[in-house]
């Protein structure tokens, strides 16, 4: 089985290629080999290499490198036609900024085509090897909520090779459609009988009611044993908290901080926050006139928030709500069309204009860039009591975006909150300066194309 992220990675290198290889192609096809375009060395490798980073960028802003766009025949042609436009746009603005990059409007055309071409072909191709190689038969073991919230996941990708073919549990009950097909006991015969190729094991009490015998011969003739919670993290990138216990976190991959990885991220946290005050300086001052001028109360908001080993912060945002919003209801959850927001705190909440303040905090060292975003003590008491795990988000500073902020809706909920701390945890679990660039550009993404959660 290969790895999403392999996949994803294998899919920009061969862009990558292609489109470095289509601009002489282009060329050669539309001037021939005798014209000083062809035969000028280098100038075609640095024009393809400029496609290159705008049409990959074009790609991963439109979601090409999602692989779930891939089961999806009209969302994949959609989205390849609005990353070549975007692209072919971008493109000629370049050109028009770097005349001596110009190759003609007919190459910036053929180049084009070749790329679209190549992105439904590769895109497509992988879909069905895909097919090919992950069509698996999968039973689950259990059938508590996180066993029915794995199938769920399951039965959303049939398209990419997964066929969930039942529970065993307690016998005579449904389960989203798929009969719970026996018990415990019968999970060999079950097995061999529906050509089970993966078991996932979703049961928390596990010493009183596995069959391990049954388990270890299935493991040995060739069918994989695999944890539901780690399989159900590997399809959604979150961890279920509901139904894990310490020894997940305690034996399984990941959660080890390394010294290195801290160091190099608050390096990156004081450049990349010294560098934000410098050149969002204009948009933070035009964001502080139009406050003013929207709604009576101060420009900035302060809020005493829960940081690094629990310990509290004073938060600064630019300020979205009427400066009165909690003066008589006290610490309510922000609704995602709150009536207390006010028309400019609409517009700096949905472009994240209204964190940009929050450099501040990062260079203080009361956050990091990417995290899990801080909350308030009062709603970390209540949650702390009803979500299991849930303070162990405080073990890294919180960030300004998050992987739950650019996975997960608007939250504003104890559900919301506890499937934030799903994917907080993975988060946690894979701390790495790699992550922390992905999440900073899907957030850049989020605030260009209006996307605010």
């Amino acid at each position: 089985m290969i790895a999403r992220g392999r996949q994803s990675g294998l899919l920009v290198l061969g862009d990558a290629l292609w489109i470095l290889a289509a601009v002489p192609l282009a060329a050669l096809i539309r001037l021939g080999p005798n014209s000083p375009v062809t035969s000028t060395d280098g100038f075609l490798f640095a024009v393809g290499a400029l496609n290159a980073c705008i049409f990959l960028a074009a790609f991963y802003y439109n979601d090409l490198y999602e692989l779930r766009t891939l089961a999806q025949e009209r969302v994949l042609i959609v989205r390849v036609a609005r990353a070549l436009a975007a692209g072919m746009v971008l493109v000629a603005l370049a050109y028009y900024a770097l005349p001596a990059l110009q190759v003609g409007r007919g190459i910036l055309l053929l180049t084009a085509a070749l790329v679209a071409g190549y992105a439904y072909v590769s895109r497509t191709a992988l879909k069905v090897a895909s097919q090919a190689a992950l069509h698996e038969r999968i039973l689950i073991l259990g059938a508590a909520e996180t066993a029915l919230e794995i199938g769920v996941e399951i039965q959303q990708r049939k398209k990419m090779g997964y066929n969930l073919v039942g529970y065993l549990d307690r016998p005579s009950q449904e389960a989203h459609g798929s009969q719970i097909l026996g018990t415990f006991e019968e999970l060999g015969q079950i097995c061999e009988r529906e050509r089970i190729d993966k078991v996932l094991v979703c049961v928390k009490d596990r010493r009183t009611c596995l069959p391990f015998e049954q388990l270890l011969q299935l493991r040995l003739n060739g069918v994989d044993v695999e944890d539901g919670a780690t399989f159900w993290e590997f399809l959604t990138g979150k961890i279920p908290v509901r139904d894990i216990t310490p020894s997940w976190f305690i034996f399984g991959p990941g959660f080890r901080q390394n010294k290195m990885t801290l160091a190099a991220k608050r390096l990156m946290d004081i450049a990349v926050s010294i560098t934000g005050i410098i050149f969002t300086g204009p948009a933070m001052l035009l964001t502080a006139l139009a406050i003013r001028l929207d709604s009576p109360g101060p420009i900035f908001f302060q809020q005493e928030r829960v940081g690094l080993k629990g310990r509290p912060f004073k938060l600064v945002k630019f300020r979205s709500m009427r400066a009165d919003a909690e003066s008589k209801s006290g610490p309510v959850w922000s609704q995602a069309n709150d009536d207390r927001i006010t028309r400019v705190g609409r517009f700096i909440r949905k472009t994240r204009l209204d964190e940009l303040p929050q450099f501040w905090n990062v260079l203080r060292g009361d956050m990091s860039l990417v995290g899990p975003r801080p909350e308030r003590p009062f709603f970390v008491q209540q949650l702390a009591k009803s979500i299991p795990y849930y303070e162990l988000r405080h073990v890294v500073r919180p960030g300004v975006t998050g992987w739950a902020q650019v996975k997960y809706r608007y939250g504003a909920s104890e559900e919301d909150s506890m499937q934030k701390l799903q994917y907080d945890l993975h988060y946690i679990k894979y701390l790495s300066i790699r992550r922390d660039l992905l999440v900073m550009f899907d957030t850049l993404k989020v605030m260009t194309l209006g996307e605010g959660r």
